[in-house]
């Protein structure tokens, strides 16, 4: 596996915790506020083809995507609240995808 993929995915996972900080925090929430902010995040996402690092640009849009089911599943890691717990369990949900990743592709090439 390539560092684009696992990097690209914890990129949209920052954004999309700024989204929310931005949102929820500086700009008081509402549905304007969110599709605004929304919108500025993932232009920078669809930048990620020129950035060598980032260049799996699906992966930011996986991870923003990751980190906002988290946080309307309410869910957080290791006991830590709020949006560093969202955040923490989104990053491992990545991290989880990519053994899995690794993992089915090293076993089916077993049987290629």
């Amino acid at each position: 596996m390539h560092s684009p993929f696992v990097s690209s995915n914890l990129a949209g996972v920052v954004y999309a915790a700024a989204t929310l900080a931005i949102v929820n925090g500086f700009l008081g929430g509402g549905v304007v506020a969110l599709s605004v902010v929304v919108g500025v995040f993932m232009f920078l996402a669809s930048l990620h083809e020129f950035v060598p690092l980032l260049s799996f640009t699906p992966g930011g849009f996986f991870g923003y995507a990751t980190l906002f089911s988290v946080h309307a599943a309410d869910a957080t890691a290791f006991g830590i609240t709020g949006l560093p717990g969202e955040s923490l369990a989104a990053v491992v949900a990545v991290f989880i995808g990519a053994v899995i990743g690794l993992t089915t592709d090293e076993v089916s090439s077993l049987f290629a």
